[in-house]
């Protein structure tokens, strides 16, 4: 695995992932600025997350909850049986540990229970050169294939710190109850390029944030694709975001759909409004077509960060149209309104629910203090909307 030289060390804290949000602005002085006021079809189930450090799952350990450095995010949700469950990551302060993903039941999708006694289902691996997730695992996204759980997840490596910095690649793991995983080792097939910069190839800066669906005895993996936009670096925005896809029959060797994205940011999220691209997908199969929603990074002040979600879809999982855009933004959001991520959504009889994590975090203004007293929002929302014929 390559590595960051300390040029780019800059561009790399603007990388991010879904882990973070850079500082609050308004950006009503970039040319051709519209006001995002957000979907009028989807409704907020609470102005209030649905879980935060406010309201934690039942079950959260007394000694989970006093480490806490973030609050819940990332979450991934199927509906079994009359319950829904929800894998979704946690920060504790373990020494430079980083996150680790938990899973949670609930029987309506907004009250939630901790399952494996409060302790995490997955944790990150040795902080030595063999493992590839020694600082952090995040982004959980589970599908079942077959009576088998298979959990896709980005894995945060500590490549030296003072020589460059965190490398975000791809694991997978696998597990016959959702609650004991066994790891399958990192996606080598198409992580082997992060952290190597010559010639500025897809996937040098990131290839992470894995969202996975099981069709027809294929598994399709999209993933979050991240470059710089030009050559050396510089130009407005400095990077480049998109969706590529890979496929496997056994969901562990995966080759990749072209050498491009199969989506690029579209005129409505234009770059010279300030947008990166895509980020965080979220993919499931309706029967008819593949269906995918993905947040939107956007420069704001030092930093980027997640201001939108939208959605697609295609009939053959490689050519996407956009059906929904800015689905939940941060504009006038009531307690999320410097970042809306990673969405995650079930299609429940007629309706079709969106979890989503968000914040109010601006690291400009605020300290840890501030999350510690409410004072800033960290969690992850719902919202619903009707299912539509044409959808």
């Amino acid at each position: 695995m390559g590595r960051l030289d300390q040029s780019t060390a800059g561009l790399l804290a603007a990388v991010c992932l879904s882990a973070c949000a850079g500082p609050a602005v308004d950006p009503e002085g970039w040319p051709g600025y519209a006001p995002l006021g957000g979907s009028e079809e989807w409704e907020q189930v609470s102005n209030e997350p649905i879980l935060d450090r406010a309201r934690p799952p039942a079950g959260l350990p007394a000694e989970t909850a006093r480490r806490a450095f973030v609050s819940w995010n990332d979450p991934s949700v199927m509906k079994e049986g009359a319950l829904y469950s929800m894998w979704a990551s946690l920060g504790l302060r373990s020494r430079g540990r980083g996150v680790s993903i938990y899973k949670l039941t609930s029987p309506d999708g907004v009250s939630w229970s901790l399952e494996n006694g409060g302790q995490p289902v997955l944790s990150p691996g040795t902080r030595s050169r063999r493992d590839f997730d020694g600082y952090g695992v995040a982004t959980p996204d589970v599908i079942k294939a077959g009576g088998v759980y298979h959990l896709y997840y980005t894995a945060h490596k500590d490549p030296h710190p003072r020589r460059g910095g965190i490398l975000f690649t791809m694991g997978h793991a696998t597990s016959p109850d959702g609650v004991h995983w066994t790891r399958r080792g990192e996606l080598r097939s198409l992580t082997h390029v992060v952290g190597e910069r010559e010639g500025n190839p897809w996937g040098w800066l990131a290839r992470a944030e894995p969202a996975a669906v099981h069709h027809e005895g294929t598994f399709y993996l999209y993933f979050a694709d991240v470059r710089c936009r030009q050559d050396d670096c510089a130009g407005f925005p400095r990077g480049v975001r998109g969706i590529s896809l890979a496929t496997s029959r056994d969901g562990q060797r995966f080759t990749q759909v072209g050498s491009e994205p199969i989506l690029l940011q579209s005129e409505h999220y234009a770059p010279e409004f300030g947008w990166e691209g895509y980020s965080t997908p979220w993919v499931y199969h309706d029967g008819e077509h593949f269906q995918l929603y993905v947040d939107l990074f956007r420069v704001g002040g030092a930093g980027t960060f997640q201001t939108a979600i939208a959605h697609y879809r295609s009939s053959d999982g490689i050519h996407f149209e956009e059906m929904e855009t800015d689905i939940v933004t941060t504009r006038g959001h009531p307690w999320a309104f410097t970042s809306v991520r990673a969405p995650s959504v079930v299609q429940d009889g007629d309706r079709l629910m969106m979890w989503y994590a968000g914040d109010s975090f601006d690291p400009v203004v605020h300290t840890g203090n501030d999350i510690a007293s409410g004072r800033v929002r960290i969690g992850i929302g719902l919202a619903t909307r009707a299912v539509e014929a044409d959808r």
